[in-house]
């Protein structure tokens, strides 16, 4: 089953999404975190960090949920999201940790409205 979508007025924290990320992956076989009925780049886990809202895509797959985990694991709970340029030149993207690692297929981006 696919994580229940969260919209940007019900945004949760890192912890929070962090504890939603390992309750998916130890509790369903998914390959998406959300369903495949809805369009790939659709916001489906909104996360507030601050004053910085963040979303994650419904078509992030299981592979790259267990990488970023790996990050907060060696990190830290409060791992840092670094806004960078996305592949269009548009500062959507995330960078994490110290060393500002991109992490490609875990679809997570800033959202700059």
């Amino acid at each position: 089953m696919p994580t229940e979508q969260i919209g940007p007025d019900q945004a949760v924290t890192k912890e929070q999404f962090h504890s939603i990320l390992r309750k998916w992956l130890t509790e369903t076989d998914d390959t998406l975190v959300g369903p495949t009925t809805v369009r790939g780049r659709t916001p489906w886990i909104h996360v507030r960090d601050g004053s910085r809202l963040f979303f994650l895509n419904a078509d992030t797959g299981r592979v790259a949920v267990m990488g970023y985990l790996e990050l907060v694991d060696l990190h830290g709970e409060d791992l840092d999201w670094e806004i960078v340029p996305s592949q269009s030149g548009r500062l959507t993207a995330v960078a994490y940790g110290p060393e500002r690692v991109r992490h490609t297929p875990f679809y997570l981006y800033f959202h700059s409205n």
